[in-house]
């Protein structure tokens, strides 16, 4: 299986432990950037979660305050990150920090092993770093605290 990309979108798909926090926020930032550039056309921006905790919730109340004060709109319900249609759907997967990316990639041998799973996997190392600037856009404390304690501000990719 290749690189699947309908011809018009390139699909980004953010991911975090609970999808009520870090990966709605980098959403978030990225559909504003891309909104902004008048790319809205050409980009699916998506986000999810490792667990099904939130599933249906709204992102955090604190950091839908934070973000709001700087124009962005969060109106994705958390969802849970599923391999077999997700390493199939988006080009990128981008995940927040290192327990995630593991996660993942241990995910992408359970979704048949295609080498578009394993590809995918090793995009979101390379993109760690962006995906957690943008969470840091978005200003959240919520999100400064959930980083810290999930390890993102030791040695990234």
């Amino acid at each position: 299986m290749g690189k699947i990309q309908t011809k018009d979108k390139t699909k980004l798909l953010f991911i975090c432990l609970g999808n009520i926090c870090r990966s709605p926020a980098a959403h978030a930032v990225m559909q504003k950037m891309v909104d902004e550039r008048g790319l809205g056309d050409t980009f699916e921006i998506d986000s999810a979660g490792i667990g099904d905790w939130h599933v249906g919730q709204l992102p955090d109340r604190r950091m839908r305050e934070h973000g709001s004060r700087r124009g962005y709109r969060f109106d994705h319900r958390a969802r849970q990150f599923d391999p077999h249609e997700d390493f199939a759907r988006f080009d990128h997967i981008i995940v927040m920090d290192e327990e995630n990316y593991r996660n993942v990639t241990g995910r992408a041998a359970s979704a048949a092993g295609t080498a578009a799973a394993r590809s995918a996997c090793a995009a979101t190392r390379s993109a760690c770093a962006a995906a957690r600037s943008a969470c840091a856009a978005a200003g959240s404390t919520t999100c400064r605290r959930s980083r810290a304690a999930a390890g993102a501000g030791t040695s990234g990719p």
